[in-house]
């Protein structure tokens, strides 16, 4: 379990019962209104499905978004601990 005031930009977790990791990525309001984000409101969100670009640290790249528990996530490292492909296969 991590607390939510200690999630950051990057941070890699695992979800009970989810075989997919996602990166936690924080979203504004103008991102979900510009962008037309799955979100109801600004916050950190997980991300998963890199199938839309490279950049681990952009939420454009991820095809899937969800909302986040702190009693249903465990730490899994940052996306500086893997290289590209391994994060792409993580997150699919």
């Amino acid at each position: 379990m991590i607390k939510k005031d200690k999630w950051h930009n990057g941070l890699v977790v695992e979800r009970k019962g989810d075989k997919r990791s996602w990166v936690i990525l924080y979203i504004s309001q103008y991102e979900i209104e510009s962008q037309g984000l799955n979100a109801d409101k600004e916050g950190y969100y997980g991300f998963g499905g890199m199938w839309y670009g490279d950049d681990p640290n952009n939420n454009r790249s991820y095809g899937k978004i969800i909302e986040l528990d702190e009693n249903e996530i465990t730490f899994n490292g940052t996306v500086l601990n893997y290289n590209l492909q391994e994060l792409k296969a993580l997150v699919d």
